[in-house]
């Protein structure tokens, strides 16, 4: 097995702009508490081979950087919030996942997967809800909207102390959807999310269509 790793630049949006230690007499001074770029290295190839097998290669390709700036972003569809990565197997075939990136709770959280074939249609479908509170909204869920306080002050708090569990999947394949989804319809009303105060589910309805 290789892996051939390449230094990539990465981005986040609606990140805060707070800078540290600035010099107010010196404009651009100090550095911001969340950055919303950086570089790290990225698998963008992995090759299995060895007696009796023939090579076979993996290639990875990630999106440009949707970095931006919380101010700079007035609404929740202004700025671009997602990225996605794709992964080419040996027979043409391709994944592409999409994650969030958007600095919330749910920030590096698979959103949709794609899977087209080797001509590139698109076989299979994947999409990803969350159960999440919205900033400053009421709470529907059995967990309080914090359970843990995050000591690291430069990372996203909201990934680290509040939990955001998978609440519905739809599959899309061949005209047909498959549902699988967490209801609210438990409690004494019947109305309330069937999640433990765990953030486990305890209903889960699958369906699809006819």
């Amino acid at each position: 097995l290789t892996l051939q790793v390449t230094r990539t630049r990465f981005g986040r949006s609606y990140v805060p702009k707070e800078c540290w230690n600035a010099d107010p007499n010196t404009p651009a001074s100090g550095f911001m508490k969340f950055p919303n770029e950086w570089f790290a290295f990225a698998v963008t190839r992995r090759t299995i081979s060895g007696p009796g097998i023939a090579p076979a290669s993996w290639t990875y390709t990630y999106a440009p950087p949707t970095s931006s700036w919380l101010q700079d972003c007035p609404t929740p569809t202004s700025c671009a919030s997602t990225v996605w990565t794709d992964v080419t197997s040996p027979d043409g075939s391709r994944r592409r996942s999409l994650f969030s990136n958007k600095f919330d709770e749910t920030e590096n959280k698979l959103l949709r997967e794609e899977d087209y074939s080797a001509t590139n249609q698109l076989l299979r479908a994947k999409d990803y809800a969350y159960a999440t509170v919205a900033n400053g909204g009421s709470n529907p869920y059995p967990w309080p909207v914090q359970v843990g306080n995050d000591q690291q002050n430069r990372q996203n708090p909201q990934t680290a102390a509040q939990w955001a569990p998978v609440r519905q999947t739809v599959i899309t394949q061949q005209g047909r959807t498959f549902t699988w989804q967490v209801p609210f319809s438990c409690g004494s009303g019947g109305t309330s999310a069937c999640f433990d105060l765990y953030a486990h589910p305890t209903k889960i309805i699958k369906s699809s269509a006819p």
